[in-house]
C-alpha cells in the first residue's frame, strides 16, 4: 500500500513530510546501532535495514549468501544495522502531532507490556516529525521494550485504532502534504 500511495503523491507532485531520520530514534530506543556493521564479518549476524523507505526489505545477514540487495550495499546505500533481537510481542503506537493517542498490540502476548516510558522518551527525541505516524515497538526475551520501525501515516493500517482517531491522524497526514504542496 505503501508504494502506490508515494507514487500517487509524487505524481501529483503533493510533498509528504517523511519519517527518515529513524537513526537517532533508534538509537534513544536502546538497540545499538553500527552503520558500519555489514562490512565487518566479526559482527555478524547483524540486521540490515536500508535508511531510505523500501529500497529493500530489512534482513538479518549472517554470512555473505543473506546478501540479497548487495548492488545497494556497493552503491554506498546508507543503512541501518543492529543486532538481531528476537521480539516476543509487538504493539503499533500511533502519533499525532508528537502525542501518542493509542497503542495496539499486532503480535504476541496480550498480557505482556510494553515500557511506556521508552515509548514516551522515543516520541521526545524525535524531531522533525510528520503530522501523523506510528512507531512499532517490540518486548524482547529479556524485557526490554524497543523500537522495530517508524512509519509515516499517510498509508498505515487501523490495527483496531477507534475509527475517528484513525480519521484524524490520516487528516493531519492530508492536512500536512497539501501545506508542504503549497509552500
Amino acid at each position: 500500500m505503501v508504494g502506490p500511495v508515494k507514487r500517487l503523491l509524487k505524481a501529483e507532485a503533493i510533498l509528504c513530510a517523511q519519517a527518515a531520520d529513524a537513526a537517532c530514534v533508534i538509537l534513544h530506543a536502546s538497540n545499538s546501532i553500527e552503520s558500519d556493521s555489514i562490512s565487518k564479518p566479526e559482527s555478524w549476524p547483524v540486521f540490515v535495514k536500508p535508511v531510505k523507505d523500501k529500497v529493500f526489505v530489512g534482513f538479518v545477514l549472517r554470512t555473505e549468501k543473506d546478501i540479497p540487495c548487495q548492488r545497494y550495499v556497493e552503491k554506498g546505500e546508507p543503512l541501518l544495522c543492529s543486532k538481531p533481537v528476537n521480539f516476543q510481542t509487538e504493539w503499533c503506537a500511533f502519533v499525532r502531532y508528537r502525542v501518542i493517542w493509542d497503542v495496539r498490540l499486532y503480535r504476541g502476548n496480550w498480557h505482556a507490556h510494553y515500557g511506556s516510558n521508552v515509548l514516551d522518551n522515543t516520541v521526545r527525541a524525535y524531531t522533525g516529525t510528520p503530522a501523523g505516524y506510528a512507531m512499532d515497538f517490540g518486548l524482547t526475551e529479556d524485557g526490554r521494550t524497543l523500537l522495530v520501525e517508524i512509519n509515516d501515516g499517510f498509508a498505515l493500517g487501523s490495527y483496531g485504532l477507534d475509527p475517528i482517531q484513525y480519521a484524524k491522524l490520516l487528516s493531519a497526514c492530508w492536512a500536512e502534504a497539501k501545506e508542504n504542496n503549497q509552500t
